[in-house]
């Protein structure tokens, strides 16, 4: 009943329900804060190379930076949490999204094997299930989730990972686009080549956590 109340006043919910993820404890709102990167990215290559097309300068930054989200359970979505992975996948066309698959084996312990996978918003969308065909898999040694939810989510997307620096967070931190422009100054504390001189620890970088309790 609520899926029918929910689908016939779904246009006028569209923004009502961004304008909600903006103010709560939200996985839009985390991916949103990390898209800043990109943005700010674009925005910093224009004055660079000011020469470039649009669609140029989108195929360098793409070239650079990636954005995963780790959705254990995106095999198992229903009709409206499939629906509002679209809406981000529309909203940002560089999402990748990394989950978990099963299969039936009758010739492995527990009769399943399982299967890390990766899509974005070029995968082909299979119209029976509303679910998108992975573009890339992994075979999992067993079942993936241990007990520690946080390291076991990062661990599906760890083997879709490219590029020297990653960054992980939890899905109740934002960004700022002001702070996103400084990530020239950012990944200039990793040195290329022998890094026993001066080994990086920690770094700190501004960022919005936020709870049901507030914000810091």
């Amino acid at each position: 009943q609520a899926q029918d109340k929910y689908r016939k006043h779904k246009d006028a919910m569209a923004p009502l329900r961004l304008w909600a993820s903006m103010r709560m404890q939200t996985l839009y709102r985390t991916v949103r804060g990390m898209m800043y990167y990109r943005d700010a990215m674009m925005l910093l290559l224009e004055v660079q190379r000011p020469d470039l097309t649009p669609a140029e300068r989108g195929v360098v930054v793409d070239s650079k930076f990636q954005c995963i989200v780790s959705m254990q359970r995106y095999k198992h979505f229903d009709a409206i949490y499939l629906e509002g992975t679209e809406a981000m996948f529309a909203e940002f066309p560089a999402l990748n999204i990394a989950f978990i698959d099963e299969e039936e084996n009758v010739h492995v312990p527990g009769g399943i094997e399982y299967y890390a996978c990766l899509i974005d918003s070029s995968c082909e969308l299979d119209e029976r299930t509303g679910r998108r065909k992975p573009k890339d898999r992994v075979k999992l040694p067993g079942y993936p989730i241990l007990g520690d939810g946080k390291g076991d989510n990062q661990n599906v997307a760890l083997p879709f990972v490219r590029g020297r620096l990653v960054q992980t967070i939890d899905a109740n931190q934002e960004g700022y686009l002001e702070e996103a422009l400084k990530v020239c100054n950012m990944l200039a504390e990793f040195p290329r080549g022998d890094w026993s001189k001066e080994r990086i620890s920690i770094l700190g970088f501004r960022e919005h956590v936020y709870s049901a309790l507030g914000s810091v």
